[in-house]
């Protein structure tokens, strides 16, 4: 073991009350004439019956606002790893015309990856009444507490339609910060997670006859800083394949001392995402996760979040291992002229 780890200095390093004392860094709230421009944007693409997927940011203009954000943008990028924006009045907006404005704002942060082998590239995250047992099903389609991880896109983007009855609070928290104080509290195991390779399940979602798990690196360093890929519960559902090799008993002392690390009081930042609001995270610095929810009763009313997972290309060159395998598995197996989405209602 190498007993001179040295925690990692990186902006992204930041503790639940930095985060909280810097939201001039990382929250803007829009102004009058950003909502009238774009409201503008929004009557152009109607007019021009212009519709997600079919439009980009040139389809888009809201030069003023994206003047703003730029920094901001830039911060989610290579700072804080975090952006927000808030000020969207929800009850003004139909679903479908909120997501139309979440993706012609995301559009200037990355370029939209596939999210399952569908090819589905604006997601809805809400309870479809699946269970994790279900091998084939993903967190975000049921209502479970879903533990901190990493979502497989360089930048993850959530508009908030509806929230949950009760429960559903959004959990982020920076990978960095927790790999910094594993190695401060147990070294041991912060030097076996950035040595050790796991496997990983793809739930479903390879490619036709390939394997069913693939191999890559929880911390993996680049020109870019740390980056991580801590998604546990892949690792843990990879045990129900014969080929994959068995977890260690150091693997579980090191995946079990990770998680009580990511428990530490300041590290995690919880908030409750409101109707209207859009947030923006970079995943090789950051993870989320949430609690778990009770909905209401009324299908229209359901704990609804519209989401995006986005290609930066400053990221080129610079990605883990783990997120260049999910990339060409989407390039290669999700990735076709069919891919889009399915606006599901006008509520």
């Amino acid at each position: 073991m190498n007993q001179t780890l040295e925690q990692f200095d990186h902006p992204a390093a930041w503790t639940s009350t930095e985060l909280s004392e810097r939201k001039e860094e990382w929250v803007y709230r829009l102004t009058h004439d950003d909502l009238t421009e774009l409201d503008l944007a929004l009557q152009s693409l109607q007019t021009r019956g212009l519709v997600i997927p079919n439009f980009g940011k040139d389809d888009f203009p809201v030069p003023k606002l994206i003047a703003k954000l730029e920094p901001m943008i830039e911060r989610l990028d290579t700072g804080l790893g975090i952006l927000q924006i808030t000020g969207l009045l929800r009850e003004k907006y139909s679903k479908d015309q909120a997501s139309t404005l979440f993706w012609g704002l995301g559009a200037y942060i990355g370029r939209p990856w596939e999210q399952n082998a569908k090819g589905d590239v604006l997601g809805d995250v809400r309870d479809t009444g699946r269970s994790f047992n279900d091998p084939n099903a993903r967190g975000y389609q049921t209502d479970i507490e879903m533990e901190l991880h990493t979502d497989v896109a360089d930048i993850t983007g959530l508009l908030c339609l509806n929230k949950a009855l009760e429960g559903g609070d959004s959990q982020i928290a920076s990978s960095i910060s927790v790999l910094n104080t594993l190695i401060e509290q147990e070294p041991a195991a912060a030097q076996h997670l950035l040595d050790r390779e796991f496997y990983f399940d793809w739930r479903g979602e390879e490619g036709e006859g390939e394997q069913p798990y693939f191999c890559a690196k929880i911390f993996e360093e680049t020109g870019k800083g740390m980056t991580s890929f801590p998604v546990f519960p892949y690792v843990r559902s990879a045990q129900r394949f014969d080929h994959v090799p068995r977890l260690t008993a150091d693997d579980k002392a090191a995946m079990k001392a990770f998680y009580k690390a990511t428990l530490e009081s300041d590290l995690i930042f919880e908030f409750v995402q409101q109707p209207g609001e859009m947030l923006f995270f970079n995943n090789y610095f950051l993870m989320h996760g949430r609690s778990k929810f009770v909905d209401h009763e009324n299908p229209q009313d359901k704990r609804h979040l519209r989401r995006l997972w986005l290609e930066r290309g400053s990221w080129s060159g610079h990605r883990s291992q783990a997120m260049e395998t999910y990339l060409d598995n989407v390039s290669r197996n999700w990735r076709s002229e069919e891919s889009g989405v399915t606006m599901w209602d006008e509520a």
